[in-house]
């Protein structure tokens, strides 16, 4: 029976000592805290925590390492990073320039207008070095080739045939036919 009591506190403390000083204790105690994360990005994004709204800050284990993300919008302008806890290494960094975005989408050009049939008609004409009044009967037929609609244009002009296939999306002729 003295044994048995012995053995029960001698248990008690084995189980307590494993549990306060396990592994991942100590690698929590070894990391660096949330408001060092916090500092470490907004020092290499050159901000001031005062000057920043904080959209994500938190610790997560992403391929078993320890990491915290944190976010933040200093505006206009969005960042974003993965920092070791362990070390305070940066291990992602992502920066959103909004100026320069919104600077390059009102760069972009509208997309271009369809061409009409007789649009069509007159790049044919144009490029075979005619115009409409030479031709003795022409037609356009919208049409799809290849998953492309296209315009299959057809003239006459002194016994010959002229056929041309021309995108709708651009006037862009893909092929042309002269029959003699």
């Amino acid at each position: 029976m003295k044994k048995i009591l012995f053995v029960i506190p001698i248990t008690a403390i084995a189980l307590a000592a494993t549990l306060f000083f396990s592994p991942a204790r100590a690698m929590k105690d070894s990391e660096i805290s949330l408001d060092d994360a916090k500092q470490i990005a907004l020092h290499n994004a050159g901000c001031k925590e005062e000057n920043v709204t904080i959209i994500k800050s938190e610790r997560e284990v992403e391929n078993g390492i320890a990491q915290y993300d944190i976010g933040f919008i200093a505006e206009p302008d969005e960042y974003y990073f993965e920092i070791e806890a362990s070390t305070g290494k940066i291990l992602y960094y992502m920066y959103y320039d909004e100026e320069k975005r919104k600077a390059k989408d009102s760069m972009k050009t509208p997309p271009p207008e369809e061409i009409t049939p007789d649009q069509a008609l007159e790049i044919a004409l144009k490029h075979a070095g005619f115009t409409a009044a030479e031709t003795t009967g022409s037609e356009v037929k919208n049409d799809y080739d290849h998953g492309e609609n296209i315009y299959e244009v057809e003239f006459y002009i002194y016994g010959k045939e002229y056929q041309y296939d021309i995108r709708v999306s651009d006037g862009q002729i893909l092929d042309y036919e002269i029959d003699h």
